[in-house]
């Protein structure tokens, strides 16, 4: 990725293109898997109903599909998804990783300008743009793991709403109920608006508060069911920053 890189295309061609494959091809597959096979919940989602413009979608990142939930999440809104810039590393793929929402972080101060003006451009066009900030995958993990507030300053920069996602996990139930991964919930918050005369660092702290607890507090339900435990390895100094697998056993639980 470099300076030229494509965060927007303008091209005919390839917004049909985008459009065939999103609503045609992406999305109906999405929505089976989501729904169907995985046996995705979903709780208050009529919220985002109120919310009339763009907004941020934040939520734990804990399954694989991650990537694809949101779209489904808020089916009545293009979507898109700030990834990975691996995520655009292999030619050819790039463009159809792109085409169904995904949108690279920029390594590279020469391309941070085009990636700040796609996200102005996404959010103006009413579209909805899920965040993890958690970034890293711990899959099927119930707890929530500290997080910067740094990617909470594009919302308050656009002037945009947010809104919280928190997952959790139950056992299998009905027909489906010989796979063994459990099943998701996902609970969405009413949209958030940051406060009348909040600076931009108080409104972005505030969004952070207000994602991480009420993600927390669904984290702490007694029936998010543990699939995986996760635990702490022995080390001879504390780990510092925010974590990630390193350092963490993953044991498959049984019951």
């Amino acid at each position: 990725m470099d300076a030229k890189f494509p965060y927007v295309h303008d091209r005919l061609p390839f917004r049909v293109s985008a459009w065939l494959l999103y609503y045609l091809i992406a999305y109906p597959l999405v929505w089976i898997y989501i729904r169907v096979i995985n046996g995705t919940k979903f709780v208050n989602r009529k919220a985002l109903r109120q919310i009339k413009g763009g907004f941020y979608l934040y939520g734990n990142h804990a399954h694989w599909s991650d990537s694809f939930l949101p779209h489904v999440v808020a089916a009545h809104k293009r979507t898109y998804v700030v990834a990975n810039p691996d995520a655009v590393s292999i030619r050819g793929i790039r463009t159809v990783v792109q085409m169904v929402g995904a949108i690279p972080v920029p390594n590279s101060v020469s391309c941070l300008r085009r990636f700040i003006d796609a996200l102005e451009i996404r959010g103006k066009q009413g579209a909805c743009i899920a965040i993890y900030p958690e970034a890293h995958i711990w899959p099927y993990y119930t707890g929530i793991r500290p997080f910067p507030d740094a990617s909470f300053k594009y919302p308050v920069k656009f002037h945009l709403p947010v809104v919280a996602m928190a997952t959790t996990f139950r056992k299998r139930r009905g027909l489906l109920r010989f796979i063994q991964a459990p099943a998701r919930t996902v609970v969405l918050s009413n949209p958030i608006y940051a406060k009348e005369g909040m600076t931009m660092h108080e409104a972005q702290a505030y969004f952070h508060q207000q994602v991480y607890e009420f993600m927390q507090t669904y984290a702490d339900c007694p029936d998010n069911y543990e699939y995986i435990q996760y635990i702490q390895k022995e080390q001879s100094s504390p780990s510092k920053g925010f974590p990630s697998t390193a350092g963490v056993d993953r044991v498959i639980q049984e019951n």
